[in-house]
């Protein structure tokens, strides 16, 4: 017996439709497909009043949390868009240490007094947010350069640090 192989683009339309009718209905904010498959075209106007957004740290974007980590050198990760960066690799959240570190670009919502140095074991008070960042495919054309494409990229905004050794 032969079997076909069935095409998801039609069931995936298909589902689109029926989450922005169920959103629509529900009285959530509505979605529509976007051009490429799998991806929903959510309005950002709703992000502030009816979605909220889980992080890396399994929070919504916005909460405030204590966590303890390292102050880690972005080159020693061999990755091309941290090079040159110094990060946080969040080992603790709210006193609960983590099965993995979580690596974050950080940055603080009011200069410090005192700038943590690579190796310093701190704990930061703060929130995980983020921003848009990079160029979309579209516009490599334009650039002489290599860029990264355009993606979310989670940030630790620090409000109170503590350093725990250096």
């Amino acid at each position: 017996m032969t079997q076909t192989k069935l095409n998801s683009a039609p069931r995936l339309t298909a589902t689109a439709i029926i989450l922005a009718a169920l959103c629509t209905l529900s009285g959530q904010p509505t979605a529509t497909p976007h051009k490429e498959p799998n991806r929903i075209v959510m309005k950002v106007s709703d992000l502030d009043r009816t979605w909220t957004m889980e992080g890396r740290l399994k929070l919504a974007l916005g909460t405030v949390v204590t966590v303890d980590g390292t102050i880690i050198d972005g080159d020693t990760l061999r990755v091309k868009a941290f090079q040159g960066k110094t990060l946080l690799s969040v080992e603790k959240v709210q006193g609960k240490r983590l099965l993995e570190p979580i690596v974050f670009r950080f940055r603080y919502v009011q200069e410090p007094s005192e700038m943590p140095k690579f190796g310093s074991k701190i704990q930061f008070v703060g929130f995980e947010s983020g921003e848009f960042a990079g160029v979309p495919n579209e516009g490599n054309e334009y650039l002489m350069i290599a860029t990264q494409g355009f993606h979310f990229r989670p940030v630790f905004e620090v409000l109170k640090q503590k350093m725990l050794s250096r």
